[in-house]
């Protein structure tokens, strides 16, 4: 492999993680090329932007869906209702939680809550992946 190739694999990589910490893909772009020693030169931004502005943020993307993260991962819990979790469907549990919002629930969610660890110990979760699955949890336990 040659620099170059190793480079640019790092700066895909570089690219990837920007976007899932809420940089747009312009932004990262920019940033990655400012850190770069052979950063472009002023006829290159404007390709620079181009492609940035045909790549989707990273964190806009859900690949699995809200019912998809709950059975692979939130059932454990939220289907048995070990360590207190509110059991999906159940509507007396769900209602003092789904009253405080969805950003409450989300935070819940991300950072964790109680015995509850952060992202419910699904670490491979993007946010837009536990962020469907909070959605999926409100919907069926309305």
């Amino acid at each position: 492999m040659s620099g170059t190739e190793f480079v640019n694999i790092a700066a895909y990589y570089t690219l990837q993680t920007r976007m899932n910490n809420g940089q747009t893909a312009a932004q990262a772009l920019e940033s990655i090329a400012r850190a770069r020693s052979d950063a472009p030169t002023r006829a290159e931004a404007p390709v620079i932007r181009r492609v940035a502005e045909k790549v989707e943020p990273a964190s806009a993307l859900v690949t699995r869906s809200g019912e998809a993260i709950y059975t692979s991962t939130c059932i454990a819990c939220h289907g048995s209702g070990a360590a207190g979790a509110p059991r999906l469907g159940d509507r007396a549990e769900w209602a003092p939680r789904i009253a405080q919002g969805n950003a409450v629930l989300l935070q819940h969610a991300l950072q964790g809550y109680k015995v509850m660890p952060p992202r419910g110990t699904c670490s491979s979760c993007s946010d837009a992946e536990i962020k469907a699955a909070v959605k999926f949890f409100a919907v069926k336990s309305r």
